[in-house]
């Protein structure tokens, strides 16, 4: 009965959640872009969709895989300023939100994550990336190091206009924002470091996944949540949830499997191994304990 009743309000809560998420945003109210690679269930249909969209929106094509980067934070960092201009943009230009209003949230997380851009210490793959006509006919054949002082280089007059928009939040300067991020993203490698190995360009120009060091876990994942300054606190929160939804799912799925295999097999609980019973004295625990989490949540102060 206990059981019956844990799952019946955690799928409730979990549909509920659902239906707010579909209309939060990467800010207070936006569906911006999943931070890919973080937070992406690849199996979803609306996320394989979405992840499309944040390939295709600013020129490229999804065709596969090509070398990925092992340099996790630099591809999040750069993908938390897209995420942040998107947000903007949607915002002020489809919303008709007041420009002043939005960039009193947004203004830190989008300035962070383009300081934690400029202050990232990317390495170039030593293998050649891709290399288009326009490149040539623009740069020259360039190597993956002058493609990165490229990327910097233009971040930091990028950097100048999200400067004036804090200053002098209107929609011209917003617009001026999103054409100088698109210009940074289409032509001047952000998308390639953002898009990690899974645009129409194929390989990644920063180190692949298949040079230098292995990458340390964070020491704390917790502080690392806590101390991100490249999302809102509403961006954590749609993103994180949207996260556990899927895996709550998942543990769904399972538990309807290991029923079925009980079921099949005729066992009764006083056939179930003693370690079983403890296991599932302990999965019950731990429900109670995410039932009272997801009750705090969903509390007005």
């Amino acid at each position: 009965m206990l059981e019956k009743r844990l799952k019946e309000y955690i799928r409730k809560l979990v549909q509920e959640m659902d239906e707010e998420l579909d209309e939060i945003t990467t800010t207070a109210n936006i569906d911006g872009f999943d931070t890919p690679y973080a937070f992406l269930n690849k199996k979803s249909k609306k996320d394989k969709e979405k992840r499309k969209k944040t390939a295709t929106q600013m020129g490229y094509t999804i065709v596969g895989e090509g070398r990925k980067s092992k340099d996790a934070l630099g591809v999040r960092l750069v993908i938390a300023i897209h995420n942040n201009v998107d947000a903007i943009v949607e915002l002020v230009m489809d919303d008709k939100r007041d420009p002043k209003e939005v960039m009193e949230t947004m203004s830190n997380p989008l300035l962070n994550s383009v300081n934690g851009v400029l202050k990232h210490k990317y390495k170039p793959n030593a293998k050649p990336a891709y290399t288009l006509k326009r490149d040539l006919r623009d740069f020259g054949d360039l190597t993956n190091q002058q493609r990165l002082d490229i990327f910097k280089k233009e971040l930091k007059k990028f950097k100048k206009i999200v400067e004036a928009l804090i200053k002098k939040p209107t929609k011209v300067n917003v617009k001026r924002l999103d054409d100088a991020w698109r210009a940074i993203w289409n032509y001047h490698y952000g998308g390639n470091i953002g898009l990690n190995g899974q645009g129409s360009h194929d390989n990644t120009i920063i180190e692949s996944v298949n040079e230098g060091r292995k990458p340390k876990r964070p020491v704390n994942r917790w502080l690392e949540l806590k101390n991100d300054e490249t999302r809102t606190p509403n961006q954590k929160l749609a993103l994180g949830l949207k996260e556990l939804k899927y895996q709550l799912a998942e543990v769904e799925m399972f538990f309807r499997w290991y029923n079925k295999i009980r079921s099949m097999n005729e066992l009764n609980k006083d056939k179930y191994w003693k370690r079983t019973n403890t296991h599932i004295y302990k999965i019950k625990e731990r429900l109670i304990n995410i039932v009272n989490s997801i009750k705090e949540l969903d509390q007005w102060k």
